[in-house]
């Protein structure tokens, strides 16, 4: 709040990418010429990052993968990876992040995406919508804040399961087929490195 001129600076679309610093937008509002409703209802529009090539997808992973050796949940991660027979710079690509997401996590996505990685692969192959989302919130439930400052959690939780599972039939790790989802094994492999 600028008391000089009585406005109101909001930070608004606050994003985080793994390791990278958060990002926002921000309006300035001018307290004197607005209601409190007129704040409440406003709604801005978020300008859409952009993604990166696949030249600068490959070198954020690598700078990603280095700086996360530096972050809680590394070495927890690669214990897990390892006692699955990989490492962490075997994950597949589309456990990488490369979209800012909202920062609700206690620890970076990656560590979300390798434990839903972790629990296909351990999968029949087969899989109704209840049972896919009942995995993916199995997943994400121990890695949230605790103290996420958000009016519509349960909103926003059912909005990251969703983009989820829009994420992995996107890369073909679970394809729909009639009425249950199946579980691409060629996708839930281990890369070469």
């Amino acid at each position: 709040m600028d008391t000089q001129s009585t406005s109101v600076r909001l930070l608004h679309h606050v994003l985080t990418l793994d390791t990278e610093p958060l990002t926002y937008q921000t309006i300035r509002l001018d307290t004197r010429s607005q209601s409190v409703l007129r704040f409440r209802q406003l709604a801005p529009k978020i300008n859409t990052p952009t993604l990166p090539d696949t030249h600068l997808r490959h070198y954020y992973q690598q700078l990603m993968l280095a700086r996360l050796r530096h972050q809680r949940g590394f070495d927890a991660l690669q214990v897990a990876c390892y006692q699955r027979g990989g490492t962490i710079v075997q994950l597949p690509t589309w456990t990488m992040p490369t979209v800012p997401q909202l920062p609700l996590l206690s620890v970076p996505y990656l560590v979300w995406h390798a434990h839903v990685f972790f629990a296909l692969r351990q999968q029949s192959g087969r899989l109704t919508g209840p049972q896919l989302e009942a995995l993916i919130w199995a997943k994400l439930r121990p890695l949230l804040a605790r103290r996420a400052c958000l009016q519509a959690r349960g909103t926003l939780i059912q909005q990251l399961i969703t983009t989820m599972i829009t994420m992995l039939s996107e890369q073909q790790v679970i394809n729909w087929q009639k009425t249950e989802w199946h579980v691409n094994s060629g996708q839930l492999r281990w890369r070469k490195h």
